[in-house]
This record gives C-alpha cells, structure tokens and sequence, in this order.
C-alpha cells in the first residue's frame, strides 16, 4: 500500500484570481477535494508542508488523511499536482474523496531496475516505450510504483505490460500486449562506399548550369560588349573640314 501521509487544511471561502494570488504570496496553495456525489470543497494547504511531503514518495498518487480545520482525517487520494512552469513548487492540488471499501481506478508509474545484459555485454540501447499503467484496486492495496527488473533483457528483446507482476489484488486495466521496454541494437550511420558514390555522381548526369550562373555569365559578356564599343559610340568627333572652293569663291569676291 502507498505510505499514508496526513496533512493540514483549512476551508477556503475566497476564491477568483485576486483571492488565489494573495493566498499564494502567504504561503498557502488552493486545493479542491472531490467525492463520488459530485460535490467538491475548496481549501488552502501550506506550501512548504505539501512539498516537503511529495519529496518523500516516489509518486505523486498517493493516499494521504487530511485534517480540514482540526475536523476527523479523511482519506483522500492525490489525483493531481500543478506546478509552477518555472519554479516547478506546487501552485494547486486537486484530491478525491475515497471510500476504503469501494474499488478506484488509478495509473500507476512504472520504474525499471537495473541494466540489461543487451546493453551491459552486448551494446545495445534500452528505450522504456510505456511509463504507466492503470489499474483497478481498493486503496488499501495502492502501491506507488511497479519496480520491474531489467538484468536479465538480452539485444533484441521486447517485453509488454504483462511482464508486470501486479500481484492478485490489484488489475491491470491497460492491455497487456502493449510494448513496455525494449533493447535495440545502437543505430550506425550510413557509411557510402566509393563505388556507390561513384555511380550516384554518374547517375547525376553532366553539371548544370544554374540561373544565377546563367545570369552572372551573361552580364560579364555584355560589359565586355559595351567596352568595346564605347569608343565608336561615345568618343569625340573629329571637326568637319570646310569646302576648300568655297573658301576661294570669297577671296574672289572681295576682290
């Protein structure tokens, strides 16, 4: 069974953003406890106590007796935890209300012990495909983990959520052919032969002219053209020459 823990809580009347955020800043964290009649009761639990309680399990489902207001404990089960995105500190707590003679469904973590021969000896990779598994017990007979041993998982191997040992009092709901942990040979990286680069390149075919090469080839050309006839374009002309008998026909007419 999940160790019992208990802890204290106070009825919480103020709710709303404001009222959640001025509660956080004393200390204390909203919480709601639920119960199969659909009711629910809000509270507010110290910060502090709450986190120093979840450092000493190994799941966060757990069965814990609270005490609201110095009221009778009631055994309640920690159904979820939020927590800050960059504190990781709990911001709110949710449970619900249990009845030790009634039956509750849960997920349970799963935690593998140990290193496979495969990787040990044989230099494989271990990759845990399934990290829980839900279940069916009464919560007398909630555990917080199932510890499967590894050791003995040779390269190759793939065990299922039926090598789970769960015992005869609890029920493993998730189907059991489901892959749970296996060990794979190390992937390689593609090694190309020469021959085969030497087909790929003939294969290719010749080299392309890309258009930007295209383009490129085509402007040296045309700055060379333009070069080249700058001088017969742009140069200076040379002055026209006068008719020489005109110039004799004045000189005769002034004489």
């Amino acid at each position: 069974m999940a160790k019992d823990s208990i802890i204290k809580a106070a009825v919480r009347t103020e709710k709303g953003t404001t009222n959640v955020r001025r509660l956080r800043r004393t200390g204390m964290i909203p919480g709601i406890i639920n119960n199969d009649k659909c009711e629910s009761a809000a509270i507010s639990i110290n910060q502090h106590d709450f986190s120093l309680m979840l450092h000493h399990h190994a799941s966060e489902r757990l069965i814990l007796d609270i005490e609201i207001d110095k009221s009778p404990a009631k055994k309640v089960l920690l159904r979820e935890v939020q927590r800050d995105p960059v504190s990781g500190e709990p911001i709110h707590a949710e449970f619900i209300e249990l009845s030790m003679t009634k039956k509750m469904k849960v997920k349970i973590p799963v935690v593998l012990k140990g290193e496979p021969f495969g990787v040990t000896q044989e230099g494989g990779v271990m990759e845990q495909l399934t990290r829980e598994v839900e279940v069916e017990c009464l919560p007398v007979d909630l555990i917080e983990t199932f510890v499967v041993d590894v050791t003995s998982m040779k390269m190759g191997q793939m065990w299922s959520v039926g090598t789970i040992d769960a015992g005869s009092k609890i029920t493993i709901l998730t189907d059991k052919t489901l892959a749970l942990v296996t060990v794979l040979e190390p992937r390689k990286e593609d090694e190309v032969s020469p021959e085969a680069a030497a087909a790929a390149e003939a294969a290719a075919g010749p080299e392309v002219i890309g258009e930007k090469e295209r383009e490129e080839k085509a402007k040296t050309k045309g700055k060379e053209e333009g070069k080249g006839a700058a001088p017969e374009a742009g140069g200076k002309k040379e002055p026209a020459k006068k008719d020489e008998p005109k110039k004799e026909a004045k000189k005769e007419a002034k004489k």
